[in-house]
């Protein structure tokens, strides 16, 4: 019951939506009608400035981290965290404010991850700014300036192969891993028709020429 109570708090304080409210009170703009439509801190960045981006990042960061560091201070180890950790990340990807409209869940799992596994998840960070800069910048531009998420699967190989190849690294926080996974990607490709096509050609594999014949 006690798990239960910290994972409804952690939902309701992952889905504080910052970004959206930036972006309202600076430039009266709605930041699910811009751009991507991404509740989060990159559709700020481009959209209301840098200053007010990385605002909305440290917030969205923060936000995953409060609640784990609440219920990790009221005695919850690794493994009764991983409710915890699936709520916030949850809580900022289909924020009940927003008519359950959210965020990619970069931050907050970020923040999450800050509590269980800091340094690790700090060398996924720096991997995650070095693919998103190598992305932007690239030149001349080809097939990686198209990848916009490319920082983060930078950031996703970095970390996964830091906790499977680390003896030090605790299973309480691969279990942390294994949960908050779905959570994201689920988010990751929702939305688009693009990506809805990739869902659907991962599940319905397509018929070939003699099959349709």
């Amino acid at each position: 019951m006690k798990i239960l109570g910290y994972a409804i708090l952690a939902y309701f304080i992952g889905a504080i939506p910052f970004s959206f409210l930036i972006a309202k009170t600076v430039r009266g703009i709605d930041i699910r009608r811009v751009d991507s439509g991404n509740v989060g801190a990159f559709n700020v960045f481009k959209n209301v400035g840098p200053v007010y981006g990385i605002i909305a990042g440290v917030l969205d960061i923060g936000k995953g981290f409060v609640p784990l560091a609440i219920a990790r201070s009221a005695g919850l180890n690794l493994y009764q965290l991983v409710p915890v950790t699936m709520a916030v990340i949850a809580g900022h990807n289909w924020t009940v404010f927003l008519k359950f409209q959210g965020g990619q869940g970069m931050a907050p799992t970020l923040g999450a991850f800050l509590n269980i596994s800091t340094v690790d998840i700090l060398w996924a960070a720096l991997a995650f700014v070095i693919g998103a800069l190598l992305a932007k910048f690239a030149h001349p531009p080809g097939w990686l300036s198209k990848k916009k998420n490319f920082g983060g699967l930078m950031g996703f190989v970095v970390y996964t192969t830091i906790i499977f190849s680390k003896p030090y690294v605790s299973w309480g926080v691969r279990v942390n891993y294994f949960a908050a996974l779905p959570v994201l990607l689920i988010r990751q490709f929702q939305g688009t028709a693009k990506k809805r096509a990739f869902l659907e050609g991962l599940l319905v594999p397509k018929r070939g020429k003699d099959e349709r014949n």
